[in-house]
């Protein structure tokens, strides 16, 4: 049969099991974000030889620069953000049999205090971690509007510019065809 602390000390470790699966499910998802980006960066490189017009190499080079600053990002999340150990491994003190019985519902109840705090704290690392990487994307996105303006405005200076005076020179022409009698 087993004790009311025994039964608490179980879900309190089911917990920290939990919260800590989840954090490795994140980092999962940051190593294949990860590995994308870097995937977009070889290829974006790759196109930057193939392309000779600045109106297109410019945008490129930024969006590597974005790709760049993502991973940077994602590694200094990585780092800062620690993670609680399981501490598993102290419920073997439990299974003792030296232990007395008001001993191991004293530890039964410990152990349960702690891996509920050490989920709680591994929980909240998770909320920031997923709070960071969706601020990355979101800077992602930005970055994306911010290039495709610059990409439009360049093509305009490079291309557009540069036969303004024989468009102007045809509009007057229109217009004297149309006012001509």
């Amino acid at each position: 049969m087993h004790s009311k602390a025994e039964i608490i000390f179980n879900e309190a470790k089911a917990k920290l099991l939990s919260s800590r699966k989840s954090l490795d499910d994140q980092d999962k998802k940051y190593e294949s974000a990860k590995k994308f980006y870097v995937t977009i960066i070889a290829i974006l490189f790759a196109s930057l030889n193939y392309l000779r017009d600045e109106a297109f190499q410019i945008p490129i080079f930024l969006l590597i620069c974005c790709f760049y600053h993502a991973i940077y990002k994602m590694l200094r999340i990585e780092k800062s953000i620690g993670v609680a150990s399981d501490g598993i491994e102290a419920s073997a003190i439990v299974y003792n049999e030296e232990c007395l019985e008001n001993d191991v519902q004293y530890l039964y109840n410990s152990l349960a205090l702690t891996f509920d705090e050490k989920s709680k704290y591994n929980n909240d690392q998770a909320v920031k971690r997923a709070l960071h990487f969706d601020t990355i994307t979101d800077n992602i996105r930005r970055w994306f509007l911010l290039i495709f303006i610059i990409t439009i405005i360049l093509v305009i200076i490079y291309w557009f510019l540069p036969h303004l005076p024989a468009i102007l020179k045809a509009s007057q022409q229109v217009a004297l065809f149309f006012q001509a009698p």
